[in-house]
C-alpha cells in the first residue's frame, strides 16, 4: 500500500514556507505522494451541498487556498522522489488547451513525478465565477479530458469536438511520459463511476467521516464491476479519505480506516483487496496541524509494513478522439 498526505495549502496558517517544509519532511518520512486539492471561492450565503437539497458552506479551512499547480511547481523544487497528485481539478473551469499546458510544465519542472485528478465539481457557484455553463458538466468534462490528452499529443496537435475545438497547432511543453500526464478522475455517484471506468488512468474516490463500510466497499466494487465489463485490466486507485486518527481505540461503529494506527493498518487489506493501492489520510477538516497528519501516515505505515514503490502503470489511455465519444 501506498502513503499520501495532503500539503497544509489551506487554512488562516497556510504559508508558502510551511508548503515548502511540509513537501519536504513528508518525502523525507518516505511517504510516496503529496496531495493537493482545489476550492475556487468560499460563498457567504449557503449553497446546495449535495442532491438532497441540503445548504451550507465548504469547509472552513477552505476560506483560504493557495492554488494547486502552482503549490506543486514550488514543491517540485524542493523535492526529489515523491509523486504528486491533485485531488481534485475542476477540469472544466479552465479551457482544456490552457489547463494541459499548466500541467505539462509541472510535469516537466517535477521530472514526471505528476499524476492529475480531475473531477467535476459539485458548486454551481464555482461555475458561475469562471462563466462555464452548468450544463457543461458531464460529457463536456469527458470531452475535455480527450482535448487536454490531444494538447499532449505530438505537434501539430488539433481537436475537433462539440465543446472544445483546437485549430492544428504547435503546443509545447510536452510532459515527460510520451503517453501524457496520468488523469486519474474523481468520482463517487455511479455515472461517474462508469464515466471513470470508461476513459480514466486511474480513479480518485473520496470518502467523508460519514461514510461507512457497506458505501464504501459497494462504491469499490462498481468501479471494477464497471472496468471488467469494459475489457480493462484494473487501473490504480487512490482513495482520499476525510478521516480521525485517535490514540484510543474506537469501539463499535467507525468509518473507514478510522481509529488507531493499529485499527487503520488493519482496515488496509479490505480496502486493498478491492483494488486500492494507495491512500491519504486526510484530517485538514478536523484541524490537525500537518506535522500530526505526517506522523500518523508514517505510523500506519510502519504497522501495515508498506514500503516505497512505484505508481501501479496505467492502462493504456484511448486516443483523444475516442474519449470524446
Amino acid at each position: 500500500m501506498r502513503f499520501a498526505v495532503q500539503l497544509p495549502q489551506s487554512g488562516p496558517h497556510a504559508s508558502a514556507r510551511g508548503l515548502l517544509d511540509a513537501a519536504v519532511a513528508a518525502e523525507r518520512a518516505g511517504l510516496d505522494t503529496l496531495a493537493v486539492t482545489e476550492r475556487v471561492l468560499w460563498p457567504v450565503d449557503p449553497v446546495p451541498l449535495d442532491a438532497s437539497g441540503a445548504t451550507g458552506h465548504p469547509p472552513d479551512h477552505q476560506r483560504v487556498l493557495f492554488d494547486q499547480l502552482e503549490v506543486l511547481a514550488a514543491v517540485a523544487a524542493v523535492t526529489e522522489r515523491v509523486e504528486l497528485i491533485t485531488a481534485i481539478v475542476v477540469a472544466v473551469l479552465q479551457p482544456p488547451a490552457i489547463l494541459a499546458r499548466r500541467v505539462a510544465t509541472v510535469d516537466q519542472l517535477s521530472g514526471g513525478r505528476l499524476r492529475l485528478g480531475v473531477g467535476q465539481g459539485w458548486m454551481r457557484a464555482e461555475y458561475e465565477a469562471a462563466e462555464v455553463p452548468w450544463k457543461r458538466r458531464g460529457a463536456g468534462f469527458e470531452e475535455h479530458v480527450g482535448a487536454m490528452r490531444a494538447v499532449w499529443g505530438p505537434d501539430p496537435i488539433s481537436y475537433d469536438g462539440r465543446f472544445y475545438r483546437l485549430p492544428p497547432s504547435l503546443m509545447g511543453p510536452k510532459p515527460v511520459r510520451p503517453d501524457g500526464v496520468p488523469v486519474y478522475v474523481g468520482a463517487n455517484a455511479p455515472a461517474g463511476i462508469t464515466r471513470a471506468a470508461r476513459f480514466a488512468d486511474g480513479w480518485l474516490p473520496v470518502g467523508a467521516l460519514s461514510d461507512d463500510w457497506e458505501g464504501l466497499e459497494r462504491k469499490l466494487r462498481a468501479f471494477v464491476t464497471a472496468t471488467d465489463a469494459l475489457g480493462r485490466p484494473p487501473l490504480p486507485v487512490h482513495l482520499r479519505l476525510h478521516t480521525r486518527v485517535t490514540e484510543r481505540s474506537l469501539d463499535g461503529a467507525r468509518s473507514p480506516l478510522s481509529g488507531t494506527p493499529e485499527q487503520i493498518a488493519a482496515d488496509l487489506e479490505r480496502v486493498a483487496a478491492l483494488g486500492v493501492g494507495e491512500v491519504c489520510l486526510n484530517q485538514t477538516q478536523l484541524g490537525v496541524p500537518f506535522d500530526e497528519q505526517l506522523d500518523a501516515s508514517v505510523r500506519v505505515r510502519a504497522l501495515a509494513g508498506s514500503g516505497s514503490s512505484p505508481a501501479p502503470a496505467p492502462s493504456p489511455t484511448p486516443s483523444a478522439q475516442e474519449a470524446a465519444r
